[in-house]
């Protein structure tokens, strides 16, 4: 028997696939897009981009952006009843 992966994309196919007409044709500005502090923004994986990529449970989530780190900026997200901070980078965020 094959081992089973345990990757950061493992058991993702579904998760992160789109469809023909959701594909992003201009990619390159969506990774340059600059958000500031306190703005709220929608976590949606580009599958395309592996980096700057949240993990796979943020997907979908509506946060606030709190900083910045590098490349990539500090989202507060409420998942359940906590408040966690995401890492995620410009191509994996749309403004609200």
């Amino acid at each position: 028997m094959p081992k089973m992966s345990h990757g950061k994309k493992a058991n993702t196919r579904k998760l992160l696939t789109k469809k023909k007409s959701e594909k992003s044709k201009n990619l390159v500005s969506k990774m340059l897009q600059k958000f500031e502090e306190g703005e709220s923004v929608f976590i949606d994986l580009e599958p395309s981009v592996e980096s700057g990529m949240p993990f796979r449970r943020f997907n979908g989530l509506q946060g606030k952006v709190v900083g910045k780190q590098g490349r990539c900026y500090l989202v507060e997200v409420k998942c359940g009843n906590k408040i966690k901070t995401v890492l995620a980078g410009p191509a994996h965020m749309k403004r609200l």
